[in-house]
């Protein structure tokens, strides 16, 4: 028994031995393994932190290239980095921001938002990743959203005038121009040469009819740069809006010596011929007229080029050359079909060529009517046509419509007395012909038709004094007729 209980013992003791070593090489495996992975998990930070440091300078590469291939290149390679690490950090806001800038620049608005998204989630105090939202989510035009994300970046850091900036064009889209207004004064506070905030206020005060606010920051912005073309032309065209004519062909000319061939430089000569034919001087407002044309090519939308025909023919008609005006005219249509003064200027030139062309003319004012029936000119014109076609009822229907919108205008008054006179309805035609002369008493011909009117009714004494009015107070108007109607009656 002594000798079984010794070997138990002994047994015993090996088996605590060697389970004690087992622990110890259990231990020295796992400690093995920990420094194993640590050592891994240093090599793998030590690149990833090397990845960061490339993909930082393609970003600032990327931010300084202006070339659209060298930026494709710079992303490729670097969207490559950012796929990398994001392989061992899934999470890292550098590589996703990466990833949101090539898709933003492939224009893949959702995508971009999304990475975006993600590197905010990971950083979310870089004002930078909310000022590039605010942007991405403006261009996919979730306006309320890109005012929110500007408006953050602009808590994170309150010195980045381009966060201002933006956000007051985003308050443009929401239609709030007063806080875009505030957005941009407060743009040119951290920065007072930002020469984008100034144009963007000037422009907000324009279009509130502010124009001695506007002109004053158009002054600013010249101020900093006096070269700056785009103010320089705007500023034109402030002063052209305020009364200013005299200012405003000053810094038309002033912008056209700054430019070159190019769609600005057609619009201003656009623009100064408008000036110059308000101001009268016919004979300049042509030569600006005619270069705008001859460079209208480099005007992208149609219907600003059809602007731009349309004014070159009122002044070639203005000079008489009406088969020249009418082909300019008809040219206007065929770049802008719904170019209402192009018809109304055309349908008159048809019908001053004869009965032959009134059907065209027609055609040109039943098209303009069904776009703007209350259109004076439409309405007046249409009257004309109609008494052209002999068809008085409805040249008396459009002519009264005509007198609905503009209650003054005489010369449609007197159209209207003639066509009620053509039409027989002589008690009319002399309430017309009394009513013209009750607000202007040299409207010559209503005295004449009323003579006419009141002898077809056998009232001799009226029409005497109507006709023998005319040939006292001018006699130089239409003698011979107003001679002969006279001796009819007195004989």
């Amino acid at each position: 028994k002594e000798e079984q209980k010794k070997k138990a013992d002994e047994e015993k003791r090996l088996k605590e031995e060697q389970e004690k070593k087992d622990a110890e090489e259990k231990k020295l495996k796992e400690e093995e393994g920990i420094n194993e992975k640590e050592k891994k998990l240093e090599v793998e930070k030590s690149k990833n932190s090397e990845q960061i440091s490339l993909l930082e300078k393609y970003l600032l590469d990327f931010e300084n290239t202006e070339s659209d291939k060298d930026q494709s290149a710079i992303l490729e390679n670097a969207v490559k980095v950012a796929n990398e690490i994001l392989k061992s950090d899934p999470e890292n806001d550098t590589a996703h921001y990466t990833l949101s800038q090539d898709a933003l620049k492939r224009r893949q608005y959702d995508l971009a938002a999304i990475e975006l998204q993600k590197a905010i989630d990971a950083n979310k105090n870089n004002y930078l990743y909310y000022y590039d939202m605010g942007k991405i989510q403006y261009l996919r035009k979730k306006y309320e959203s890109a005012a929110n994300c500007f408006i953050k970046s602009c808590e994170l850091n309150n010195k980045f005038e381009p966060s201002r900036y933006n956000l007051g064009l985003t308050y443009v889209k929401l239609n709030n121009e007063n806080e875009a207004i505030s957005s941009f004064i407060q743009s040119t506070k951290i920065n007072p040469k930002y020469e984008k905030g100034y144009l963007e206020l000037a422009r907000a005060y324009s279009r509130q009819e502010k124009y001695k606010e506007s002109i004053e920051t158009y002054n600013k912005l010249l101020t900093i740069n006096s070269s700056h073309k785009t103010a320089l032309m705007e500023l034109g065209s402030v002063y052209f809006l305020s009364g200013d004519n005299q200012n405003s062909e000053s810094f038309y000319k002033n912008a056209l010596q700054r430019m070159d061939k190019s769609e600005d430089l057609a619009l201003t000569k656009y623009n100064l011929s408008t000036v110059l034919y308000d101001e009268r001087k016919y004979e300049e407002s042509l030569k600006y007229a005619l270069e705008a044309y001859n460079e209208k090519e480099f005007i992208k939308n149609e219907k600003s080029r059809a602007n731009i025909v349309y004014n070159y023919g009122i002044l070639i008609e203005k000079n008489k050359k009406s088969e020249e005006a009418l082909k300019i005219y008809e040219e206007a249509l065929k770049l802008n079909p719904d170019h209402l003064k192009s018809k109304i200027n055309l349908s008159v030139l048809y019908m001053n060529k004869g009965e032959d062309y009134v059907d065209e003319a027609l055609d040109l004012l039943k098209s303009g009517y069904k776009a703007d029936s209350n259109n004076f000119e439409i309405n007046n014109n249409l009257g004309s046509a109609y008494m052209i076609k002999k068809d008085y009822a409805k040249a008396i229907g459009y002519y009264e419509k005509a007198l609905e919108i503009d209650n003054g205008d005489n010369d449609t008054k007197n159209n209207l007395g003639n066509a009620y006179m053509k039409n027989n309805d002589l008690d009319k035609a002399k309430d017309c012909f009394t009513e013209l002369i009750s607000s202007n008493k040299e409207s010559w011909n209503a005295y004449v038709s009323l003579g006419k009117i009141y002898m077809q009714l056998g009232d001799v004494e009226n029409a005497l004094r109507n006709l023998l009015y005319v040939k006292n107070k001018q006699p130089d108007y239409h003698t011979a007729e107003v001679d002969s109607l006279i001796a009819v009656l007195q004989n």
